[in-house]
């Protein structure tokens, strides 16, 4: 049996970045402690969503002016010794031409606390108003690669928050070979709470891989409330491990036998019309 730890650190996150960083340290060597081998953390993990500046939050996370949560993760994946998923971080990017471009972007960290992806979030939230899209879309520039990453269990496609809406990410991760899809993310509490685990289930139904989705702790007095509700589910969509609302580690072991068997019992890929409604997969861009 071919089997990996996960653990979802369900952070809440403050106003502080110090307490933050400091919080998330601490969830992802409890996390460790327990036997995790890969620690995913929440979308915009050390600035609260909703409320955060995101140019005054936004740093380097590559290249020689590496910023202080880019070295935050490295240190503690390392420290840790697992693979890291580091929530997301606000990107800043100097163009040519001397203008700044904002991403919203994931970065994995391997247990040598060398960064192995970054993956920038391809569907900034917007609604649309006034005859246009408006939102997290009217700061943050959309990436435009698949992310995925290998470790020694096998491969992993990883997207963020909003992407979850779009079957096509975690479509095009498990027909490149990935064996689970991870969602880092600030799902809102409220009127559209129960959306957060369907469309986890459906990712997993769809593609017949494990889901992964980590979300920072409910905090009801934040401008930005999210859901909580971490979990993990089978590839049949069956829930492995699941959070509550409030701050907490939740460590999963994942049986990836139960990948082949799933796609065994319900062949989706080898009954696939590519003839009639073509493959999203041959000509999607992915980064690994």
């Amino acid at each position: 049996m071919v089997s990996v730890t996960i653990a979802l650190a369900q952070l809440r996150v403050s106003d502080s970045k110090a307490a933050n960083f400091k919080r998330a340290r601490e969830m992802v060597l409890e996390a460790s402690t327990r036997g995790a081998q890969i620690v995913v953390l929440p979308e915009s993990f050390y600035a609260p969503m909703g409320g955060c500046d995101h140019i005054s939050h936004a740093e380097f996370i590559d290249g020689e002016h590496l910023g202080e949560a880019a070295q935050v993760l490295s240190d503690t994946a390392k420290t840790a010794k697992v693979f890291l998923v580091g929530g997301t971080i606000y990107e800043k990017q100097t163009n040519a031409d001397g203008t700044t471009t904002i991403f919203n972007t994931s970065t994995v960290w391997n247990p040598n606390g060398e960064m192995i992806l970054k993956q920038r979030k391809l569907h900034p939230y917007a609604q649309y108003r006034a005859s246009k899209l408006t939102g997290e879309l009217d700061v943050i520039t959309p990436g435009s690669s698949i992310g995925e990453f290998p470790t020694p269990w096998g491969k992993f496609g990883l997207a963020i928050c909003n992407d979850v809406r779009f079957p096509e990410p975690a479509m095009v991760a498990a027909r490149h070979g990935c064996v689970g899809m991870i969602y880092t993310a600030a799902h809102p509490a409220g009127r559209w709470a129960g959306h957060w685990e369907m469309l986890l289930r459906a990712r997993a139904l769809d593609n017949l891989v494990f889901v992964a989705g980590c979300n920072p702790a409910m905090d009801r007095g934040a401008r930005f409330v999210p859901c909580g509700r971490s979990m993990v589910l089978s590839p049949v969509a069956e829930a492995v491990a699941e959070a509550g609302e409030g701050e907490e580690v939740v460590v999963a072991r994942v049986d990836l036998d139960l990948v082949d068997a799933a796609r065994n019992e319900f062949p989706l890929d080898r009954q696939r019309r590519f003839d009639v409604y073509g493959d999203v997969a041959a000509t999607a861009a992915a980064t690994e």
